[in-house]
């Protein structure tokens, strides 16, 4: 009996002396505490999590600033710091603080002195620019731009996953803070330069302009909330029919009008990013038909009401897209025909975008409606004396397109509901005189420019004849 209590005795000590001594194991996929000890050394350190196992696959973060250290551990994408590590006795038992569990592979650990960027796993210097305590970041070695939401609210030490922000042109954004009313755009991680920059509003947008050219869209910009990141839209010859509803039209004096009356009348003025208007004019602002043409070559031809284009007129941009029909708000908003990149479409839209398309086909005829829908649709009509007409038709009457004539005349603009020429229209003659304005009943009617080989004629017209010049 003695020497079975013997061997007993003898068990019970070594399952003890075993469980005291920790085992190393490098398959910990979750820590929820840890203790830690500086080795003799001074600079290395063994860590344990709860059921006192110890750790390896440790990274040094660094000390930022602190007498801590902070350390990561990818097995478990933990984030840990180990308190004091500077000045505790080695060989001490410590306990260690956890930061962030489960991190994505790209995260941020930060004290109020410095931080640290990591990016797949790599620590990576970024340019970053603060806007309301959180860091926008470029990483130049995967070109994408990222959020450190918060990274400058931590009291101590921090940390976040962090996530690229949606990708933008350039890696450009911009943000709205409404309690300051201003706004901000930030490109690779930098804001930039404002020194040159001016804005203006437009609907619900924010047109950016830099150096006096048009630059950058906010699009819904006051519709926005504060501190969100949102891809910069570039502004280009082609999208500017898209981007603003009053060009240049704050004015209050006729000092830069460098011909005619640039306040109520028919006048040329030149801006000073180079780009023009000639046309009518309405207490200093664009009313009737006018030509506006950007620096770009890019033109806009057509009606003009308090600045804005509205009703019918013609786009054309430097690369030969064009936009044609009905415009509000500087965008095409009604029936209209759309060119881009060589491919047309036409339909209802409304506010820029294509909401009810038209399809446009063959109907196997010489005469009548030879391709369309020439009803309530888009269509091309040929009448036998050879006159055509290819465009938009209402209850079965021309409504608005571009009519040829077999005699080499061609209108295009607005008709009326008997199918005769009423709005706004362009008219070319075979000889080369031309007038663009105001029709009613297929007579100049309203404002309007008339040319010929002998004269011109900008001003006031009343059924085809001239009445006063403007």
């Amino acid at each position: 009996m003695k020497k079975i209590a013997l061997v007993v005795v003898l068990t019970i000590q070594t399952m003890c002396l075993i469980a005291q001594s920790p085992l190393e194991i490098i398959h910990i996929t979750n820590l929820d505490t840890i203790t830690w000890s500086k080795n003799s050394e001074g600079f290395n350190y063994t860590v344990y999590n709860e059921n006192n196992i110890k750790l390896n696959g440790f990274t040094d973060i660094g000390y930022l600033g602190t007498d801590d250290l902070a350390i990561f551990h990818k097995m478990s994408r933990t984030v840990l710091v180990l308190p004091s590590f500077k000045n505790v006795v080695n060989n001490q038992l410590q306990k260690g603080e956890i930061l962030l569990k489960n991190t994505s592979d790209n995260f941020y650990v930060t004290t109020p002195k410095s931080y640290k960027i990591y990016i797949k796993d790599k620590a990576e210097t970024c340019p970053v620019t603060n806007v309301n305590d959180s860091y926008v970041a470029y990483s130049e070695r995967d070109n994408k731009t990222y959020l450190l939401s918060d990274i400058r609210k931590f009291p101590n030490w921090g940390a976040k996953s962090v996530y690229p922000l949606q990708n933008s042109p350039e890696n450009t954004y911009w943000y709205r803070d409404i309690e300051t009313k201003s706004y901000g755009i930030i490109k690779k991680g930098k804001a930039i330069d404002y020194s040159n920059v001016k804005s203006k509003k437009d609907e619900n947008n924010l047109v950016i302009t830099e150096n006096g050219t048009e630059k950058y869209l906010l699009k819904n910009y006051y519709n926005s909330a504060s501190y969100r990141f949102t891809p910069i839209q570039y502004i280009t010859s082609s999208t500017a029919t898209d981007v603003t509803d009053d060009l240049n039209t704050n004015r209050t004096s006729n000092t830069d009008c460098v011909s005619g009356n640039c306040k109520n009348g028919w006048g040329k003025r030149k801006y000073d990013n180079g780009d023009f208007y000639e046309g009518f004019w309405l207490n200093f602002k664009q009313n009737g038909y006018g030509l506006y043409k950007w620096k770009t070559k890019s033109t806009y031809i057509g009606n003009w009401e308090n600045g804005s284009r509205k009703g019918y007129g013609t786009f054309t941009a430097e690369n030969g897209d064009i936009k044609k029909g009905e415009f509000k708000n500087g965008r095409l908003s009604g029936v209209a025909v759309k060119k881009n990149s060589g491919t047309w479409q036409q339909g209802v839209f409304e506010s820029g975008k294509l909401v009810t398309k038209y399809n446009f086909y063959g109907n196997n005829k010489d005469t009548g409606c030879i391709s369309g829908d020439c009803y309530n649709k888009y269509g091309r009509y040929k009448w036998s004396n050879g006159d055509s007409f290819i465009g938009f038709f209402k209850n079965g009457k021309l409504h608005i397109g571009t009519l040829t004539f077999a005699n080499g005349d061609k209108y295009s603009g607005q008709f009326g509901s008997k199918g005769k020429r009423n709005g706004m229209g362009r008219f070319w003659y075979k000889n080369g005189s031309y007038y663009g304005g105001e029709w009613r009943n297929d007579l100049y009617n309203g404002k309007g420019y008339f040319s010929s080989s002998s004269s011109v004629k900008k001003g006031v017209w009343s059924d085809g004849v001239f009445i006063k010049s403007l």
